[in-house]
């Protein structure tokens, strides 16, 4: 499946599916160490690389992971990882985006 994800923004959607969106950190667990939220960065990894990417990265292996996954040094807009990362993480933590609104403003800028 994660083969046909060819964007960030295909990876959050999908993602966003598989449960509800927490704030302040990637992933929650439930009770049983499953994962049970996800904010958008980790939507979009648990889409691409599944659940397993929580207990093999955390924090800034994810992100590099992810960044390239989607080889985002030739992206149209030029984020670098920092940039982008941090931009998505701003959405979710602070102004509370849903991972979907994010996911359109990615795509949006080609991404």
């Amino acid at each position: 499946m994660s083969d046909k994800i060819t964007r960030l923004s295909q990876a959050i959607r999908l993602g966003a599916t598989f449960h509800p969106q927490c704030f302040g950190s990637v992933c929650v667990r439930g009770p049983q160490n499953n994962i049970v939220e996800t904010c958008a960065l980790g939507a979009a990894a648990e889409a691409v690389f599944g659940e397993s990417v929580f207990r093999e990265c955390f924090g800034s292996e994810l992100i590099d992971r992810l960044y390239y996954r989607f080889q985002f040094l030739n992206s149209p807009m030029g984020l670098d990882r920092p940039t982008w990362a941090q931009w998505i993480a701003t959405r979710n933590d602070k102004d509370k985006w849903s991972r979907e609104k994010i996911a359109d403003e990615l795509e949006a800028g080609g991404y």
